[in-house]
């Protein structure tokens, strides 16, 4: 009897251990991503420009000069690009009003669709528009076409280097 209990005691732990499948343990891991509105505006590397007026000539024809990547664009939402300056072209005493300086800017981002310059804008100290409702973008570079199509303006100034710093700014839409 002995050996029959011993003999069933140990079938019983054969059957157990080769019909119990192994039960995968599992837990949840919860991944979260948090989204916050957000854009940025850099300057790219070459983002100083001079208008030389040194001969007749120069003051006789328009000048414009364009700077290629002159800033890129990070923003996760639709957004405007604005530029403004808080002074005229100062040296010294000396002034020269801002609307002698006008602006245009073209994307660089040809797969977006957006290739031509925008309307001609004249530099304001107040904000002026020179993108609107653009597509949001993980980088946009833009290229910046300073001119001043007319001289008069610098007529009757003073020889000297009048300077103004624009401030490009993104505002999200």
């Amino acid at each position: 009897m002995k050996k029959n209990l011993l003999i069933t005691a140990a079938l019983l732990v054969a059957i157990t251990l080769f019909t119990n499948k192994a039960k995968a343990q599992g837990n949840t891991a919860k991944v979260t991503i948090h989204l916050a509105n957000a854009a940025s505006i850099i300057m790219g590397a070459n983002k100083d420009i001079t208008f030389n007026y040194t001969t007749a000539a120069d003051y006789a024809a328009a000048k414009d000069s364009t700077l290629n990547a002159h800033f890129t664009v990070i923003s996760n939402t639709p957004y405007t690009i604005n530029a403004t300056t808080s002074t005229a072209f100062i040296d010294g005493s000396n002034s020269i009003a801002l609307d002698v300086l006008r602006i245009q800017v073209a994307t660089t981002d040809i797969a977006n669709g957006i290739s031509s310059y925008t309307a001609i804008t004249p530099v304001a100290s107040t904000l002026t528009p020179l993108v609107t409702s653009a597509i949001p973008t993980t980088s946009t570079a833009y290229n910046v076409k300073y001119s001043i199509p007319n001289a008069g303006g610098l007529i009757g100034k003073p020889a000297g280097n009048y300077v103004t710093n624009i401030v490009y700014s993104v505002t999200q839409l």
